[in-house]
């Protein structure tokens, strides 16, 4: 399922060294990764070990709050479009408009 997402980035994975990821995608993604894409690390984000409660996982949280703003539209917050490329096109335009709200 992450290959759909990774696999139309593949004209700019040039200047990619890092794809961060879910522990959901150790083993599979991962494999994957290192036999389409040459030269691309893939970090597998985990909590500590010896962590007792909520501990934020590094990186993790940006990505989680990228998706929390997501709730705040009204075409995303539940799943309207009858299309994956109109549900994309409704994602890139909130992040245009998350990115905007941001410089003023």
């Amino acid at each position: 399922m992450a290959e759909k997402i990774v696999e139309p980035l593949q004209g700019y994975l040039h200047r990619m060294q890092k794809i961060l990821a879910d522990q959901a995608y150790k083993q599979v993604f991962t494999d994957w990764v290192y036999e389409n894409i040459l030269g691309v690390e893939v970090e597998i984000s985990s909590p500590p070990a010896c962590s007792q409660g909520f501990v934020p996982v590094k990186w993790r949280w940006i990505g989680e709050r990228t998706f929390a703003t997501f709730n705040f539209a009204r075409r995303l917050d539940k799943d309207h479009e009858k299309t994956t490329d109109s549900s994309q096109a409704w994602i890139l335009w909130q992040n245009c408009q998350l990115t905007l709200n941001r410089f003023t």
